[in-house]
């Protein structure tokens, strides 16, 4: 699965596991400690062809950063961004033609009084 793939990515980052050791697919924001990351598969789009089978998927992943402070969130979004960003290769037997950084928000959740940033990619993932 593409989730493993990005898992492995982020997880086999010695800078990124420094800063936000606790990386995850979505889950709830309860009794995780700050910082952390969650990350969760959108959509899969297959790219239409005549006959047959989509050799090729799009994927969106978005990516949730949070932290009790803006600097470290920032920080860890940076960093997660130089991981994936035009990224292309095999990962758990995963092949990975591109990732494509789409876009890049923040938040402050008053319930958690976490700040937090969104991102999002696009992954080209053949099948």
């Amino acid at each position: 699965m593409i989730g493993e793939a990005i898992y492995t990515i982020l997880s086999g980052s010695t800078t990124l596991t420094a800063k936000c050791s606790n990386i995850s697919v979505l889950r709830e924001l309860q009794g995780i400690t700050a910082p952390f990351l969650i990350y969760t598969i959108e959509n899969v789009t297959p790219l239409q062809i005549k006959d047959g089978v989509s050799p090729i998927d799009e994927i969106t992943l978005n990516i949730d950063i949070y932290s009790e402070y803006d600097k470290e969130c920032n920080e860890i979004a940076d960093i997660v961004r130089t991981l994936l960003e035009r990224y292309s290769g095999t990962v758990e037997t995963q092949i990975i033609q591109s990732i494509r950084f789409e876009l890049q928000y923040s938040t402050f959740d008053v319930t958690s009084k976490l700040f937090n940033i969104s991102q999002n990619y696009i992954i080209r993932h053949q099948k």
